[in-house]
């Protein structure tokens, strides 16, 4: 395999300098220690990025930020009462409650949740460039650890492409923060524990990824029709089959309901969402992030009506969503979900793609395909190839410009919530942990433990 070099000139972060993006009314020297404010002001700055990270957080929302990633750029003597000084002087607000496992990286650790203080909150976002010695040191050091966790072959020609993703001249700086990062030169490259790529492409919002090229070209995208309700359906149809060769009887009368073959049939179709967007008045683009809460399992987006839709359609694909979501934990059924579509979307398709054409320009953004125009024909049939080998199924696709001009997508609001996330986390913690899946290796793992609460759970 023919591994991709990065372009010429990459430097990793924190070289010369590095760019925080801070609410411009903060004045961090009236916050901490003078000798402190550029370490104060990465910590601000990373629970900014955390909130245009996670598309679905606002101002109001408590973002999470890990212990270890803290410590890893914090001096030990300094770090609790930096903490404590932007806290006690309204730079940062948390929730003062943990999360433990998934929330924190590697699925380790604990870390709190933290958001903008309140006098600053709605102020505008501007960069600040830092440069204190060793931050810049840690910060470096941090990075050269991050490439070396990337070993796998099909990761690493990955981030050789992703290496080489340009920005154009044109594109405005202090527009965005991500985009304001990838201008600086940032191009970070990550494997989650789901075996999902992250990277600065996925994170940038649409309206500024006409401004993205790889190798000098502009890039189109592959994309499964339905993916998310298409993964669903194939992880159900799994867990039938397993459970109908242990238990026919006790277990399967609702996950072998003809309900879950439809469902699976509208998937394929792509009339899925259509087909919810009927029943609730919603259009179809309102109706995909909705679906997605429900699937997710929330108590609080049963009874929406794009839930109360998913009952009365899929009434078996309902009761397993309920059943999967009590039996992992809170957070267990889309990690599945994500583990299902990175073993297909880069365990083969990618892989074959890298594979059998080693010079052809190549990213990923989940379940979507990136490269040059020319190279679509070939990407849609390894798809084709590759859900049918490992699934028994042929996707709908769709080709479309990634790097075309298009507008900002609305951002997706979350349900507000009488807790907060920290307070449901301790609540859930009493279900059976969604770590069970991931310690057994693979999706399988997990499908293959028997639970006996199957029972306890029925439509009312």
């Amino acid at each position: 395999m023919i591994l991709p070099q990065p372009s010429a000139g990459r430097k990793p972060p924190g070289t010369e300098s590095f760019c925080a993006h801070l609410p411009e009314t903060l004045d961090l020297a009236a916050a901490t220690r003078p000798e402190w404010a550029d370490y104060a002001a990465w910590v601000v700055s990373a629970v900014v990025i955390r909130r245009y990270i996670d598309r679905e957080a606002d101002e109001m929302t408590f973002v999470p930020l890990a212990a270890d990633y803290i410590n890893a750029h914090i001096p030990a003597p300094v770090r609790r009462r930096l903490l404590d000084d932007l806290i006690r002087n309204n730079a940062l607000e948390t929730d003062n409650l943990y999360f433990f496992g998934p929330a924190a990286r590697g699925g380790k650790g604990k870390c709190r949740c933290y958001r903008i203080g309140a006098a600053h909150r709605a102020a505008p976002i501007r960069p600040r460039v830092l440069t204190h010695h060793d931050l810049l040191r840690k910060l470096r050091t941090a990075w050269v650890a991050e490439r070396a966790e990337v070993i796998d072959p099909v990761h690493l020609a990955l981030r050789g492409w992703h290496d080489r993703v340009e920005v154009t001249p044109d594109a405005p700086r202090g527009a965005h923060p991500l985009l304001d990062r990838m201008l600086d030169g940032e191009r970070r490259f990550t494997v989650c524990d789901q075996g999902r790529v992250h990277t600065n492409v996925a994170n940038l919002p649409a309206q500024f990824r006409r401004y993205m090229r790889l190798d000098g070209r502009e890039l189109d995208s592959v994309d499964i029709n339905t993916s998310q309700p298409l993964l669903l359906a194939l992880l159900l149809k799994k867990q039938a089959r397993e459970e109908e060769a242990d238990r026919p009887q006790a277990v399967c009368d609702t996950y072998c309901d003809d309900g879950l073959t439809d469902y699976l049939a509208h998937c394929l179709d792509g009339t899925v969402y259509d087909r919810l967007a009927g029943k609730t008045g919603y259009n179809r683009d309102e109706v995909k992030p909705l679906f997605l809460a429900v699937a997710y399992g929330h108590p609080d987006h049963m009874d929406t009506k794009v839930g109360r839709a998913m009952r009365s359609l899929y009434p078996a694909v309902f009761d397993a969503i309920v059943d999967l979501n009590y039996r992992l934990g809170h957070g267990g059924l889309p990690r599945l979900m994500q583990t299902l579509e990175s073993q297909v979307m880069i365990g083969r398709v990618a892989a074959r793609l890298v594979r059998e054409n080693p010079e052809m320009p190549l990213l990923t953004v989940h379940d979507s395909i990136l490269v040059p125009v020319e190279f679509v024909p070939v990407v849609q049939t390894v798809i084709a190839e590759e859900w049918a080998a490992e699934f028994g199924v042929v996707p709908r696709t769709k080709a479309s410009s990634f790097t075309a001009p298009q507008l900002a997508r609305p951002q997706r609001k979350r349900r507000r919530r009488s807790k907060c996330p920290g307070d449901m986390s301790r609540e859930l913690a009493a279900q059976p942990p969604c770590s069970n899946w991931r310690q057994e290796g693979n999706v399988a793992g997990f499908l293959g433990r028997r639970s006996p609460s199957r029972a306890t759970i029925r439509r009312s």
